[in-house]
């Protein structure tokens, strides 16, 4: 669900973008959206990261970012 959210607030920012050319317009109507898709974006790296810990922990494998230290 949230990478179907965030396609939405993109979409949304996006018509926002293409809809209105004044600035002071676009400054008051982006930051809320912008703050949105940053915190989903936030989500959802944070869920693949914990995705990927688990597959590689499942298979006996080792981080490279461990390895090279």
């Amino acid at each position: 669900w949230r990478r179907k959210e965030l396609k939405r607030h993109q979409r949304k920012r996006n018509q926002i973008l293409r809809q209105y050319k004044h600035f002071n317009i676009l400054s008051l109507l982006l930051p809320s959206i912008e703050t949105r898709i940053g915190k989903l974006q936030e989500e959802i790296s944070e869920i693949d990261i914990l995705k990927a810990g688990k597959y590689w922990r499942e298979h006996g494998e080792k981080s490279p970012g461990f390895l090279s230290r």
